[in-house]
Parts: structure tokens; sequence; C-alpha cells
């Protein structure tokens, strides 16, 4: 691997946290219409038969606006799909079970989330696609599911009094017991590629795919299509195919999109949708639910459990919501921006598509960050000071109901906004951790926290010290830690304090692109560094903190 490229690549990702978290969201052209409040009835018929082997319950989702970030009708945008017509499929065109025209079009209730090549890490764009589907008083429930566990988190646009549960023997414990109706359930599949895996993936009705709209993604997004795609029944309904474009704008993922709808359709006999585009990053209100422990023989049977789980929340909002009478009068409905479909893709307007994946040899075995790094660094260069950017004016609203001051979070250069000679409790940003009040007397600016499962913590703010700084300052504070475990542990005896592993290091800072090379130095030479954006943001006539763990 190129040093140099590599270190170039991480500092232009860096670059991109500090580009402002207002979120250029835009979703396919809309038209402001007038909507009425009304139920609309949903059914998951497939996933269910499968798990509890007979006819599935039926399930409404809360009634609420359509938004034009919402993922489009099946027929609306990239085709349609000529396979069998199950409920599902009809639910989601607006029709009721006997083939007349429904209440309404509402989001997924199931809805797989599948990651392609992202710029940057790809954890922090899952939230920012979960944040972007939560609703105010409607969250979104996000499953991140592996072969040996699930854990489970909650996105809202305001914070939300929930607990972490730890480690979960029964889904009902934490997910039939959320506060409100949800607005949807996302299940985030990592390693597609396991059979077990893309089997789940099979049963859940409609996959969306987190992609860039570089060269790399669009050849990695077809890739991994084509292996969802399978193994899967010919029988079955076909799931409703979603691309969300990520780190780009409205030209770029309008181009890219072309080409995978246009190669998915020609050589996979498969269409796709546009969902939309998030140009940048945004706040996000997010906690820990809880993880539930599988492994690869368990997972059919666990997620047998959640989707019970889901039918039966899903199935008491909708009996609450029978006893309530929906009395809107016309005057009443209020305006908002609904999509108006897309034309199909046709060969005459979409760039040539790309066919590397079909072609032996084609070199798609990437490095560990499953992106060639020439293509990373072209890409990155994009997202150069100079690059020109948006009107704001073109910019789509989120939505009509809310404040514009609450829409446009700005970072700004203000003093006040730096980590220097602010006190913060850093152990409030790590999960799991509980603080303590030891300190390094030759170094009592790094923080000390212990887990849940023993091993120490060292959080250090970094605005007022230089890298190298930085560097000698924990490496002494992690000898001091480890010569004096036993004391530390006295300090906190209703703590277990593990005696073996080396505490891990975590680093804030509001600048982490000066520390990039740092955090990677670390990871090739010695214990690897966490590393934190911690920065004010303005939200409004209001300032509040924002962090990320960037590694």
């Amino acid at each position: 691997m190129d040093q140099s490229r590599t270190h170039d690549a991480m500092d232009a990702v860096a670059s991109l946290y500090l580009s402002g978290p207002e979120a250029t969201v835009a979703p396919p052209k809309a038209e402001p219409v007038a909507v009425e409040a009304d139920a609309v009835q949903l059914h998951i018929d497939q996933a269910l038969r499968e798990g509890r082997g007979g006819a599935a319950p039926a399930l409404r989702d809360p009634p609420r606006e359509p938004y034009p970030g919402d993922p489009l009708p099946i027929g609306e945008a990239g085709g349609q799909s000529d396979g069998p017509s199950s409920s599902t499929a009809r639910a989601a065109r607006g029709e009721s079970d006997d083939g007349g025209a429904g209440d309404g079009l509402v989001a997924p209730v199931l809805e797989a989330v599948l990651v392609g090549n992202l710029p940057g890490f790809a954890s922090p764009w899952i939230s920012q696609y979960a944040h972007h589907r939560a609703r105010p008083d409607m969250p979104v429930v996000v499953a991140h599911v592996d072969a040996f566990e699930t854990d489970v988190d909650l996105f809202s646009t305001r914070p939300m009094a929930v607990v972490d549960q730890g480690r979960l023997e029964r889904p009902d414990a934490v997910l039939g017991k959320l506060p409100g109706p949800i607005g949807g359930w996302l299940v985030h599949l990592h390693e597609p590629e396991a059979p077990a895996i893309r089997q789940l993936a099979h049963r859940l009705p409609v996959w969306t795919f987190l992609t860039g709209a570089d060269e790399a993604a669009v050849v990695g997004v077809y890739r991994l299509i084509k292996i969802m795609m399978q193994g899967r029944d010919e029988h079955d309904p076909a799931p409703r195919i979603q691309l969300m474009f990520m780190g780009c704008d409205e030209q770029r993922a309008r181009g890219a999109f072309g080409r995978i709808a246009q190669a998915a359709d020609t050589y996979l006999e498969t269409p796709a949708e546009m969902a939309g585009w998030i140009q940048r990053m945004q706040p996000f209100h997010r906690r820990k639910l809880g993880t539930l422990d599988h492994d690869d023989g368990e997972l059919a049977s666990t997620w047998d459990q959640i989707l019970s789980t889901i039918a039966h929340r899903t199935t008491c909002d909708a009996s609450i919501e029978a006893d309530v009478e929906l009395d809107v009068e016309p005057d009443d409905a209020i305006p908002i921006l609904a999509p108006t479909p897309a034309d199909p893709p046709t060969a005459d307007h979409l760039p040539a598509a790309t066919v590397a994946c079909d072609l032996p040899g084609s070199g798609l075995d990437d490095d560990d960050l499953d992106m060639d790094m020439d293509d990373a660094v072209a890409w990155l260069d994009h997202l150069s000071p100079d690059a020109p950017e948006s009107d704001a004016a073109d910019e789509p609203i989120r939505d009509a109901g809310e404040p514009a001051g609450e829409l446009n979070a700005e970072l700004e250069d203000d003093p006040d906004d730096a980590l220097s000679g602010v006190s913060i409790d850093l152990a409030g940003y790590l999960e799991g951790t509980t603080p303590l009040a030891a300190r390094c007397p030759r170094q009592p600016e790094v923080q000390l926290a212990v887990d849940g499962e023993g091993r120490l913590h060292l959080m250090l703010t970094a605005a007022d010290l230089a890298s190298d700084a930085v560097v000698s300052t924990l490496v002494e504070t992690q000898a001091w830690a480890a010569e004096h475990r036993a004391l530390i542990a006295l300090t906190c005896p209703q703590l277990a304090v593990d005696a073996d592993p080396d505490p891990t290091i975590h680093v804030f800072t509001d600048e982490p692109k000066s520390y990039a090379r740092l955090a990677y130095g670390a990871q090739m030479a010695g214990p690897p560094i966490r590393l934190h954006l911690l920065r004010t943001v303005a939200l409004g006539a209001e300032r509040m903190w924002v962090h990320e763990a960037l590694n």
C-alpha cells in the first residue's frame, strides 16, 4: 500500500467531517400537494409466513404526511417488477388486498440496509440515513446484524429517555417496550456475502443500498446487488431495490444512478429506484438499546422472534388508532412536498453502464478499504475548499412544518467552539463506561474511565497540544496506569478493573485532520488510538455539542 496516498486520503476524509453539519438531503423532484391525515394498512406476509408457518397479521403504521425523502413507490422510478403480487408489494403501491386503491403511501415497515463504497468511514453515513428517515415523535430502530450478534440502536429527531439494556436474551425485552410508535425498522446487514445474512435479506421486502457516486462505488454497488440476488427463490416476490447516494450532489448522484440502474436492469433483470442523496452530515440523536447474541445457526430463529415482535408492536399501534376518530377538514390539509415520479431510465438518456463485474479477471479484489486507493484519492479531490458550493436557494426543504432555524446547523469559526480551556466529561461520549476520579499526577488533563468488561480507557482533548505532545502525554499516562492499576482499582471498589489488557486511548478533537496520521501511525505501530470529532454547532439560536467516533 502506498503510505503517502493513504495519508492524503485520510487527510481529505477528515476534512469531510468538518465540511459543516447542515444536511443537504435531496430527494427526487417534488411538487406541493395537499395531504389529509389517514391510516394506511400494511401487510408483511412473506417474511412472517417463512418464520411462523402461517398467514401474517395485518400491520398498520401510524398516519403521517409523505416526505420528499421517502423511498418512491414501486413503478414510479427505475421500472416496475413483473413478479407475483404479494400483499406487501400491493401495500407499497398503495393498494388494498382486494386490488382497489389504498388510503395512501407510507415508508416500508421493514427495510434492509446494505453498504457499498462510501466516502470515508461507513458508520457515520448509516447514522445519517437513519436520522434522515426519523420523524418528530416517530423514531427509527436500526438493527446492525452480523453472524454473531444483533446490535439495536434508536434514532430520533430529539433526545429520548431510553436505557441500554445490555445483553438481551429475547428481542421483546427492548423492542416491545419502546415508547410511542416507531416510524421504521432498518436492518443493517454486515457481511452480505454470508449465506445466513443473504437469506435474512431475502425475507425483507425492501433493500436500500447506501453508496458513493465515484467509479469504485458504481462498480461496487452493482456487484453487491448481483451477490444479493443469488440464491433467491424465483417464485418469491422480487425485493424493491433503492439507491441512496451519500456525500455527493444531485448531478453526480443522478449520473451514477443512471449507470447502475441500466446495468442492473440489462444484466440482472432487476429494476432499481433512486431514493435520494445526502451531501453533508448533520447532528443526530442515537441511543443504544441492547445486543442480542446468536451464531450462524441461531440467526434465523432470532429473527423469527424479532419479526414477530415487530408485528405485535405494529398491530398494537393499529388497535389504539382504531379507537381514535380522525376528523380532518379539507381546510386543515397541510401543503407539503411530495415526490414526483421520475421517468424510467432508458438507453437514450443514460450513460453507458459498466459491466466490469460480469467480466472474468476484472480485478474486484480490493484492499481492506474495499476501494481502490487511486479512485478514493481522485474522488476526495472533489472535496477541496475551492470546489463551488450549490446555491442554498436551490436546496430542498426537509419539512415545511419545521422551523428553518432547526434545518441548517452551521459550523462557524467562533472562539467559543474550540475545545481549548473547556472542561468536558469525556466518558459521557463512550457508551458503557464509568468515569473515574483518579488522575495521573504528571498528566492531570487525561481522564480515566472503566467499561463493563473492566478495561481502562484514557481520554484526552487535544485542543491545546500538538500531535507530538499528545503522543508523549498518552504514552506516559498509559505507562502510569499500567503500573498503578491496583491503586486505580481501589478508587472504584464497586467496579472490576481487569489487570491484563492495555488501556484504550481516545483523542477528542475539533480538528481531526491534524490527528488522522497520528491515529493511523499508532494503528500500524502500536496500540490503536481512537479518534473522536467533538465540537459545537449552531442550531438556530442555540448551540450544542456534536460527537462522532471516526475510527
